[in-house]
């Protein structure tokens, strides 16, 4: 029978917890009566002491009540929505007997159609709450990194609210009833059967794991399943019961995500399953993807079956608890990810385009062959997809044969040496591409060794084991690796893709910069720290590029020595810095000045690297400007400067370079940090500058191109963005006990969501904030218009915007467009009036600009506005895929100039000759 509820004067089936539920859904007050059997407590004052006494006292009549309609009863948290309705109808029988009510047998026709149609509405209707709910936990998790225990209080909370908000529509609808007929409704039928409809939708969302079966069977989540690595580590735990701490035996796991189920999930939606099978390679002669390279235009197995699934796996490790300066690294977690090659570039820029394959924390990876525990599983997976039978699976509703590859890895430096087998990167056999050592970059910049390729690789590991640990430290090799011997389709390790953003923008850049300031503020007396700072706070940067203004945190301590080429920037506005460098400090530096020089080169180089798009004569003039990069730092530091072992000791190696943080005192020679600590006094040695690891890594960048396609694809921007989430998380849930599981969670129930809500493609994706409605009449200067152009006649009514965001790209008034027409072979600007919306299109209204030259000092175009020019209509979808600009002004000039990140106009300026 159940709980009889005094409130209600019926029975409430189910146990104590449910009765609970029922107590919150309602809204009822203490005091509460008990009515079990010859209970005398007729007046207790809190809820939870009425349930206690329910338990203590009354638990063997509840059970035995409950036991003689078991068969109809499911377990709570497996309940089905079917036998949920049975058991509502069940209870609404008991209701009407409890008030003597009998029901007409001529009207309760079970088979009839008004009475099927009535309940299959009412489970329509509990049902579409339900998922309401469920997705309301799960956005929770997405947009706020809400933790469970948060969410299990604010369905609490709800809960209560839903049947106050009740309670208060019962009342409405009673007094507008009885005014209506008259006569007083019964209140136990009204209520049985708002309950009908309402009811609660968190009913099987209470707990978390009630919330992640929900997630499996609705909404796509794919559960991580724990992997065993096979060893244990012990950890110190509090025994509450002896109330000591006490040392336990953990076993190390990784949580692991099915790479087959991902894809299935992905290929199941229907907008990516379309924009995977339109993939083409490109025909107007450009590079834009994998399949331009030479790697894609000649492989046999996507000759075979062209729509195979591309792979690019992204290994990288990171701190979740005080990442800025952590050295125990006792939280420190090993990430493993995957990228889908096939989707368009800019769907893939998102970062829920990364998908999740393990987590593990990095203690349990500390022995030789760690990371090749995560290996195995995705190579398992692996072999199934490549192979020639594929894997069968449904998409979109059809039978479909899935069929993937791996073409590639990435990451930085450490990720890849370790993947690869090889010794760390400050190792004297630094690069995992060739065999060049850091003697030979040290005495030419130009330096190659013979390319790694698998052959070569196994040579050496045969004579590491005839020879020992002399010929690994010659050969730079520490053990063979999973991901050498195990790849088919992507020989290792030339297929490790070096990453843009740590060897330029996390290291050449902030050394160069760091060198030029040095040079400028300590050396010539140029200006000094709080110069640089006036610079940087006070330039106009623009709306493009506000957000990622560079950080004004320099000092004459800083500037005056070289201590550590870490400039405290982050990669976005490191790039930025190295864009604005010129106009920042060109006005207090000589024209001729070579360091400023060498920081030019280096924006030019970035325009082509970080190029979505790229020709071969990008690729030419690349070459071009890193040979001129080159032989100009080697000009600036010359090999043979100073002493052969002051430079051995003073050398800052990669690990510095690629650091957030670094130690002050780190990259100086033993004798330089004596020198320090003795005081101000004491002279100190002159440091000798090197070139770095990554000046080598930039020399191989024109073969990945050709090889791979636009190396940007491979960077890492995107990554260290997924990675700052879990950074984020897990210094919100304190919860520290299996991290790798509470991350995984969290992302993959992130995942389910975005799934959910990838229901169109990034260029479809516009929104806009709405100016002013008019029309053209209203225009001012609408003779000077050329709306019929655009194909708008006069009376369509037109709304100018204020901001379009669009494929990415925000379009405001005042910034500078890429037209997509030439004049004489030479590319056009456009500066934007207003973006406008008519007859439900996106249109851009701008005016012409005069490009004048291209000044090689700034490495910008230098151009003028022409205000007197006719006003241009012009489609949004027809501008080139380029970001809007902001025109900058130096401090010693009144010109416009126009920076474009990328190299969009790179066919038209030849490189400057030395």
């Amino acid at each position: 029978m159940g709980i009889f509820c005094h409130k209600c004067n019926c029975y409430i089936r189910g146990d104590v917890d449910q009765f609970g539920c029922h107590l919150q859904l309602r809204g009822h007050n203490p005091p509460f009566s008990c009515c079990e059997g010859q209970c005398d407590e007729t007046r207790i004052e809190h809820k939870t002491s009425f349930l206690r006494h329910l338990r203590h006292f009354h638990m063997q009549d509840i059970h035995s009540s409950d036991s003689e309609d078991s068969d109809n009863a499911g377990d709570y948290e497996e309940a089905s929505h079917q036998e949920r309705e049975q058991e509502q109808e069940i209870h609404q029988q008991e209701h009407d007997d409890q008030e003597g009510l009998q029901p007409d047998s001529d009207n309760m026709s079970v088979g009839s159609n008004e009475t099927m149609e009535e309940g299959q509405q009412c489970r329509q209707t509990e049902d579409e709450l339900e998922r309401l709910a469920a997705r309301y936990t799960m956005d929770l998790k997405k947009n706020g990194n809400v933790t469970d225990v948060a969410i299990d209080t604010v369905i609490q909370e709800t809960t209560v609210l839903l049947g106050k908000v009740l309670n208060f529509a019962m009342e409405k609808i009673r007094a507008n009833l009885n005014q209506a007929k008259g006569k007083p409704l019964n209140d136990n039928v009204l209520e049985n059967s708002l309950d009908i409809f309402i009811g609660d939708p968190f009913f099987r969302l209470k707990t978390k794991e009630e919330r992640l079966l929900y997630y499996t069977k609705y909404f796509g989540y794919i559960p991580p399943e724990p992997m065993f690595v096979g060893k244990y580590r012990f950890e110190n735990r509090y025994d509450k019961k002896n109330k000591c701490t006490i040392q336990k035996q953990i076993p190390c796991n990784f949580q692991y995500v099915s790479m087959i189920e991902t894809l299935t999930a992905i290929l199941n939606n229907p907008v990516l399953f379309k924009l995977i099978h339109e993939e083409k390679r490109s025909t107007d002669g450009r590079m834009r993807s994998f399949l331009d390279g030479k790697k894609g235009l000649h492989h046999p197995f996507l000759d075979k079956y062209p729509f195979t699934i591309r792979l690019v796996w992204h290994g990288d490790d990171y701190e979740t608890v005080n990442a800025e300066g952590a050295k125990t690294l006792i939280h420190k977690l090993i990430a493993l990810h995957f990228m889908i090659q096939n989707l368009p570039p800019e769907e893939n820029a998102r970062l829920r385009a990364l998908h999740l394959l393990c987590y593990a924390y990095r203690v349990d990876m500390t022995s030789g062959e760690g990371i090749d525990v995560l290996l195995e599983p995705l190579f398992r997976e692996l072999e199934q997809l490549q192979s020639d039978d594929g894997v069968s699976i449904k998409a979109c509703g059809k039978p479909f044969t899935l069929r993937a590859i791996l073409v590639a890895c990435m990451g930085d430096a450490a990720a890849a040496h370790e993947m690869l087998g090889l010794m760390p990167p400050s190792a004297n056999s630094f690069c995992w591409r060739c065999t060049v050592n850091r003697k030979d970059l040290h005495e030419n910049i130009f330096s190659r060794g013979e390319k790694r390729t698998p052959d070569l690789h196994k040579s050496h590991l045969q004579a590491i084991e005839n020879l020992g640990t002399a010929a690994q430290k010659y050969y730079g090799i520490e053990r063979e690796a999973t991901l050498i011997t195990r790849s088919v389709h992507a020989p290792f390790p030339e297929s490790f893709v070096r990453d843009a953003m740590h060897d330029i923008l996390k290291g050449i850049g902030p050394m160069e910069i760091k060198l030029a300031l040095v040079e400028f503020v300590g050396k010539k007396k140029y200006f000094n720290a709080d110069f640089v700072n006036a610079r940087l706070s006070s330039f106009v940067y623009g709306p493009a590029d506000s957000k990622n203004k560079p950080s004004a945190n320099f000092s004459d301590s800083s500037l005056n020595a070289i201590t550590s080429y870490n400039l405290r920037q982050s990669a976005a506005q490191t790039w930025l810095l190295i864009q604005v460098f010129p106009f920042l400090f060109g006005s207090k530096v000589p024209a001729d000045n070579l360091h400023m020089r060498l920081i030019v080169l280096l924006k030019r180089i970035c325009e082509i690297v970080f190029s979505p798009v790229l020709s071969e004569n990008d690729i030419g003039v690349l070459e071009t400007l890193i040979f001129q990069h080159h032989t100009l730092f080697s000009l600036l530091y010359p090999p043979n400067q100073g002493n052969e072992e002051a430079a051995r000791n003073e050398e800052i190696t990669e690990e510095d370079t690629d650091s957030e943080v670094d130690d002050p005192n780190e990259g100086l020679g033993e004798t330089e940090r004596v020198h320090q600590i003795a005081g101000a006094g004491s002279k100190k040695k002159e440091k000798v500058i090197r070139p770095i690891n990554k000046h080598h890594h930039l020399l191989e960048y024109p073969e990945i191109i050709r090889d791979f396609g636009p190396i940007v694809h491979y960077w890492c921007m995107r990554m260290e963005g997924k990675n700052a989430l879990p950074e984020r998380y897990a210094s919100i849930c304190n919860n520290f006990k299996d991290l790798p599981l509470t991350l995984s969670d969290l992302h993959q129930t992130k995942h389910a969501a975005d799934f959910m809500d990838w229901t169109c493609t990034v260029r479809e994706e516009i929104t806009f904030s709405l100016g002013q409605v008019t029309t053209i009449q209203d225009i001012e200067h609408r003779h000077h218009v050329s709306f019929q152009l655009a194909g708008i006649n006069e009376d369509t009514v037109i709304e100018k915007l204020t901001t379009v965001k669009a494929g990415g790209f925000v379009y405001l008034p005042g910034l500078y467009v890429v037209l997509p027409f030439q004049a004489n072979n030479v590319a056009l600007f456009g500066r934007i009036l207003f973006p406008l919306r008519a007859d439900e299109k996106i249109y851009i209204a701008y005016q012409d600009t005069e490009l004048m030259t291209f000044d090689h000092n700034n490495g910008a175009y230098r151009i003028k506005n022409l205000s007197d020019s006719p006003i241009k209509i012009l489609l949004l979808e027809k501008l080139p895929p380029c970001r809007p600009m902001s025109a900058w002004t130096p401090y010693d000039s009144a010109s416009l100039y126009l920076s474009p990140r990328t190299s969009t106009m790179s066919d038209f300026i030849p490189p400057e000759h030395a």
